[in-house]
């Protein structure tokens, strides 16, 4: 037993510095755009680079996905019957969240932090969130944990939405707010930054349950 314990110490501990990795990889991101957004009018040719913008949102969004998707340590036993109830809706999340970043990526006609042609988009899934491509992102990635029961890789979800909050904050106050000025400002106070409260309160009603649940047979 002894063994076993030192065993599933090792794989779970190399599993977690793993993920602590490509979080220290997405908060240099979050460093690198924001340092980049704020002085937008003197590096034009970069930011508004478009291979270099598919290769940061590649690696953006491969962290956040591997950081949570990434095939656990045997943490627990997750054969409890309620398990198949969270992959239903674990589909269901990570495919609302493909479809809400795919729909957004044809609108905006632009990727990564490259201006949009077309201003201000205020259409479409806009109306909803003022970044939805980080909602999909946060969509995904509850998605993908719980479509593979990835307790460990949860316990790292809410630090995913924080990420991804502060890129949008970094978006708003050293980019969006100086282009559009008045037209956002009005545009900020009708919609909000990632989606209702309602949203939010299935979010983490749906996580905490799954968590509280899992730890709860460990324990056992």
């Amino acid at each position: 037993d002894r063994i076993r314990w030192l065993e599933f110490r090792r794989v779970l501990f190399r599993s977690i510095y793993i993920r602590v990795f490509f979080l220290v990889l997405l908060i240099g991101d979050w460093v690198f755009i924001g340092f980049f957004l704020k002085n937008r009018a003197k590096y034009p040719r970069i930011v508004e680079h478009k291979g270099l913008n598919i290769i940061e949102v590649f690696i953006y969004n491969a962290c956040c996905y591997l950081c949570v998707g990434l095939i656990p340590s045997p943490l627990l036993p997750a054969t409890h019957s309620a398990m198949i109830f969270f992959q239903i809706w674990g589909s269901i999340v990570l495919l609302s969240g493909v479809s809400l970043t795919f729909h957004t990526l044809r609108l905006r006609n632009a990727i990564g932090i490259q201006k949009t042609p077309n201003g201000l988009i205020k259409t479409g899934p806009y109306q909803m969130t003022r970044h939805p491509i980080y909602l999909g992102i946060i969509f995904i990635s509850l998605g993908l944990g719980l479509l593979t029961l990835n307790v460990e890789g949860l316990l790292f979800f809410p630090v995913i939405v924080l990420i991804n909050y502060g890129e949008a904050v970094n978006e708003e106050r050293f980019d969006l707010i100086y282009r559009f000025r008045e037209e956002y400002e009005d545009y900020r106070q009708k919609v909000p930054i990632l989606g209702s409260r309602i949203i939010w309160m299935l979010i983490f009603g749906m996580y905490g349950t799954f968590i509280a649940l899992n730890l709860n047979i460990w324990e056992k």
